[in-house]
């Protein structure tokens, strides 16, 4: 799978109102990113699935959380049930 990673939100239209958020993943696929954010929001998260244009085609982003600080979302990686061992 893709590792996650902290994104600025400043300038992309999210429902978050920090500054940063951790992205999951990136698909052009949009009903695999949707299974990605149900799944998320159902273990508590919030989330917020952004849709983008990359070289004209449409690119769906899941992000997770709303942080002031870079260093604030870094620290706060969440881990999907559906895969990865943390140990």
């Amino acid at each position: 799978g893709e590792k996650a990673s902290v994104v600025s939100t400043k300038d992309s239209e999210t429902t978050t109102d920090g500054d940063y958020s951790i992205q999951l993943m990136a698909s052009s696929d949009k009903a695999k990113a949707e299974e990605v954010r149900k799944s998320m929001t159902a273990e508590g998260y919030k989330v917020a699935l952004v849709e983008a244009k990359v070289d004209g085609k449409a690119i769906y982003r899941v992000r997770v959380g709303d942080y002031p600080k870079k260093e604030d979302a870094a620290g706060q990686e969440p881990t999907s049930s559906e895969g990865g061992d943390n140990n």
